[in-house]
């Protein structure tokens, strides 16, 4: 098991959210841009959600829960997350750039975890890393624009999109390396 695969392949996947932001240089007419770059980035991720991610977190559950407790404790998780996204004051009145924030504070909290799977998968079985990887970069790039365009086309600043589309990205290798320090000697096949 080499420690270093989970970590290179981990910064690979969460940088491929900077690919995302060069969408931002896309010329023609802002709106339409944006409408039809979120509606794409927010499609992947709602797509993602219901085949993927809903169905496996109600089949976790019920291993323990009855199956109609899984379904409850996975809709209330669901609720609390719009809610708390609800209530979020950024004390900003342009909607667009709170839009950005927002998404990159969640995709954040999504990546840290992300980083972690991806270092244990990777330090276990190369191949199924690397595999595991491309799934996260294909999903990973809409993420990207996500958070480049709001913030760009309410700032209109360059770098501040590529600054919060990278901090977002580099959450993923983070997590990896929280594997690395606290979880590496416990992992094993």
């Amino acid at each position: 098991m080499n420690k270093y695969y989970g970590i290179i392949i981990s910064l690979i996947a969460g940088l491929s959210t900077l690919i995302g932001y060069f969408t931002i240089y896309i010329k023609g007419n802002k709106d339409k841009i944006i409408g039809k770059s979120l509606s794409f980035s927010g499609g992947v991720m709602i797509t993602l959600s219901i085949i993927d991610l809903i169905p496996s977190s109600i089949d976790s559950l019920s291993k323990n829960l009855s199956f109609v407790l899984s379904i409850v404790y996975s809709f209330i998780s669901l609720l609390l997350g719009y809610i708390i996204s609800k209530k979020i004051n950024l004390k900003n009145n342009n909607k667009l750039y709170n839009v950005g924030i927002i998404s990159m504070i969640g995709i954040i909290i999504h990546n840290i975890p992300e980083g972690i799977v991806t270092y244990i998968l990777s330090t276990m079985n190369l191949k199924l890393g690397i595999l595991f990887s491309i799934a996260i970069i294909l999903h990973n790039i809409p993420e990207g624009i996500g958070i480049s365009i709001p913030i760009y086309y309410s700032t209109y600043n360059k770098k501040k999109a590529f600054l919060y589309t990278f901090i977002s990205g580099i959450s993923e290798p983070f997590g990896a390396l929280i594997s690395m320090i606290f979880l590496h000697h416990y992992i094993n096949n």
